[in-house]
């Protein structure tokens, strides 16, 4: 699961540089481009509505340093989109790491099969083939 997780976020990631997606309400934008998610909260004049624009792929100027600045009641908050990708990445790791069967265990149950002879688990009766 957390594997598709990671090949989707990859997905949607190389989608960004093509494609944004946003949000602007009267007093919050929410923008996702160019491998980045923005959010400004602040005062806006113009009407609420969603919306999708077409991007030309850009260079990666924005994707290393998130941004937080404050001026007055607005603020601005920019994350690339490499530090939740990051955190999806090592927990997959961590799963994949944590699923893996130990060389002398059952892979059917995971039972330590550590000096059996017999050719099957004793926990599962599955047959252990070399």
């Amino acid at each position: 699961m957390t594997l598709g997780a990671s090949l989707l976020f990859v997905l949607f990631w190389i989608t960004t540089l093509y494609h944004g997606w946003g949000y602007q309400g009267a007093s919050l934008r929410v923008m996702v481009k160019c491998g980045y998610i923005n959010i400004y909260r602040g005062t806006n004049r113009l009407p609420a509505t969603w919306y999708h624009e077409r991007l030309e792929p850009t260079l990666l100027s924005k994707f290393y340093s998130p941004r937080f600045s404050v001026a007055g009641r607005s603020f601005t908050f920019t994350l690339p989109l490499l530090y939740p990708f990051l955190l999806i990445a090592v927990f997959t790791a961590i799963a994949w790491r944590r699923s893996r069967p130990v060389d002398n265990s059952c892979h059917s149950c995971g039972y330590d099969l550590t000096g059996n002879v017999s050719g099957n688990c004793p926990e599962c009766g599955q047959s252990i083939i070399p």
